[in-house]
């Protein structure tokens, strides 16, 4: 699995599996915060799809770096052979 490394704008760094990562960015997607960006920029964290309510994450990421978060994908793979 790919390793998530998110800095904050403070400079704090942190790890993620893509799923924790996914995870997270659903955590955000429910704060005031975004909630208040997101109604003033008329875009919505969320969406129903099939009835299934689906995470919008490029909304979300759009946030994050608004907010001053950066982060990078790791691809962390040991060299066999």
């Amino acid at each position: 699995m790919k390793a998530i490394t998110l800095t904050n704008p403070a400079g704090q760094v942190k790890e993620f599996t893509n799923v924790d990562f996914f995870a997270y960015k659903k955590q955000v997607s429910e704060t005031k915060v975004f909630k208040a960006w997101a109604s003033e920029n008329n875009v919505c964290g969320t969406y129903k799809h099939n009835n299934e309510e689906r995470l919008n994450t490029s909304v979300v990421e759009k946030f994050l770096e608004l907010k001053g978060y950066t982060w990078e994908e790791n691809n962390k793979h040991e060299n066999r052979g």
